[in-house]
């Protein structure tokens, strides 16, 4: 799960952002959500979020004075703008502090849902392309490289010995005289997952490979 913080003043708006969207299902997990961007710093302190989805205007500090410091302290921190104003100076100041997307109210779901799926594989790649050049997960979290290790095995070209080190540094137990991996992946274009997808799809794995192999599933 890649962490969120969502950054609203408006207390009706900030409780549907929260619970109104299916984060689990995108990949998400809600770590805080601040009503001005001085509670969102503390909050970001704290949580080292990937994506924090922040207004503009909002009482004590706005948004882009949040993005300037963001920009400044987090620049790894990717910022989606969701304002009820289209205004020219809040887009520039957009592309200026490098948001990822500027989204205006009311939200429209689907382009909504479709930011959260590109900015989850835009982080994911960026994990994946750090470890296999960098070839070190010292500075990210062990159960996330764990899964961008895996992940990337299996979609980029990496080196025996790479693999080799990845093992050992995140403790994956592999043995490496017999294994097999087998790779599945759902057409979300035509499949909007839910949970009762989810848990069709690991029950057919289980059955079809799972009790000769043993398996794990890791998310899309």
């Amino acid at each position: 799960m890649y962490k969120l913080i969502i950054v609203e003043d408006e207390d009706i708006v900030r409780s549907g952002l929260v619970n109104g969207t299916d984060w689990h299902n995108l990949g998400f997990e809600v770590v805080g959500a601040a009503k001005n961007g001085i509670e969102a710093l503390e909050m970001v302190d704290n949580s080292k979020p990937d994506v924090v989805l922040t207004d503009i205007r909002m009482p004590d500090m706005d948004g882009i004075e949040l993005m300037r410091i963001l920009r400044h302290r987090y620049p790894e921190v990717e910022i989606i703008i969701l304002s009820g104003h289209s205004d020219f100076d809040y887009a520039k100041s957009a592309v200026k502090y490098d948001a990822y997307e500027y989204l205006t109210k009311p939200i429209d779901e689907k382009e909504f849902i479709r930011t959260f799926k590109e900015i989850k594989k835009k982080i994911r790649n960026k994990r994946q392309d750090y470890y296999t050049k960098k070839g070190d997960g010292n500075e990210l979290d062990k159960d996330i490289m764990r899964d961008v290790f895996l992940s990337a095995v299996l979609t980029k070209h990496i080196s025996s010995d790479l693999i080799r080190k990845g093992l050992i540094e995140l403790d994956i137990k592999v043995n490496e005289n017999s294994y097999c991996v087998a790779v599945a992946q759902m057409d979300f274009n035509k499949v909007e997952m839910n949970d009762d997808i989810v848990e069709l799809f690991k029950h057919e794995c289980h059955k079809h490979i799972g009790k000769l192999y043993g398996i794990s599933i890791f998310p899309p």
